[in-house]
């Protein structure tokens, strides 16, 4: 049975959209609320990063996208992200092109270089989402049943590290 998104008064603004967009992607994103996350994106989409594309066709790669963004920041010790929407443009009434600088910190200390992420955003059955999103940081493309397997056994044995 497919969920059934209601529209809710929000932003109008091309600014205040993006911003309320990727507040709520990020906050789900850190509580590892993957519902709130997906909502936030739409199914198809396309996710592009420095290790490749993926296109996101389900809900099941909507899970490997999500599952692989926190993996990275397990990796990297990330604590926080912190965003901030640099530009945002109307491409067409139902359709906006923003860009953000992202930042990855750990005990209140930036893990690597702020970095660029670009969205298109497209409102759909007056939702909005986003439709394509590129960020400039090498995400593992582990997708599929073993490579989740292996992501999982590398997640283990550093947890074991960390906990030693």
């Amino acid at each position: 049975m497919a969920k059934e998104t209601i529209p809710i008064a929000g932003p109008t603004d091309a600014q205040s959209i993006a911003e309320d967009l990727q507040v709520r992607s990020r906050d789900c994103l850190l509580r590892g609320d993957l519902a709130g996350f997906a909502d936030c994106y739409a199914v198809p989409s396309t996710i592009d990063c420095l290790s490749g594309a993926l296109p996101v066709t389900s809900h099941e790669d909507m899970v490997e996208f999500f599952e692989a963004v926190r993996e990275y920041f397990f990796r990297s010790n990330v604590g926080d992200l912190s965003c901030r929407v640099l530009e945002a443009s109307f491409r067409d009434e139902d359709t906006i092109s923003t860009s953000h600088e992202a930042r990855l910190v750990t005990n209140e200390m930036l893990c690597l270089k702020p970095y660029p992420v670009y969205w298109v955003i497209r409102r759909q059955e007056g939702v909005w989402r986003v439709v394509y999103a590129q960020f400039a940081i090498p995400l593992p493309m582990r997708w599929g049943a073993a490579g989740r397997a292996l992501a999982a056994q590398e997640r283990e044995a550093l947890g074991d590290l960390h906990s030693a």
